[in-house]
């Protein structure tokens, strides 16, 4: 399971043998000399969603990433706390993501952006 836009793996070594039972979650930390992120995923329920590209049984997965830019290093003084909210739904029929939800929030919680993404069409080989 990847998600494009941050480039990532949603925390997961392996996803094709990871558990997605309900209630499961883990976390991934990284820390470098310009940012500090912390993301927390949980699995959500399973459930039929319908996109442009089909309807598909769909696992869905809640990310919360706290990322903190790092304005001194070598005093390890970080920037207020941005927050993004992803919803992830995840279909083993696709072989990826059918929708992606999210919301960003400034340092204040106030809602910055949201985005939807849904699968357009899926090809079979």
């Amino acid at each position: 399971m990847i998600d494009l836009e941050n480039a990532d793996t949603l925390g997961l070594a392996d996803s094709c043998s990871a558990s997605l039972a309900e209630g499961a979650s883990w976390t991934q930390d990284r820390a470098d000399t310009a940012v500090n992120v912390k993301k927390t995923f949980t699995v959500g329920g399973t459930t039929l969603i319908e996109v442009p590209a089909g309807r598909f049984t769909a696992t869905r997965i809640d990310a919360e990433e706290i990322k903190r830019e790092v304005i001194n290093a070598s005093m390890m003084t970080l920037g207020a706390p941005v927050r993004t909210l992803t919803r992830f739904w995840y279909s083993p029929q696709a072989k990826g993501m059918v929708r992606i939800e999210r919301e960003r929030f400034d340092e204040a919680g106030k809602l910055t952006g949201d985005s939807v993404e849904v699968l357009a069409e899926l090809s079979v080989h």
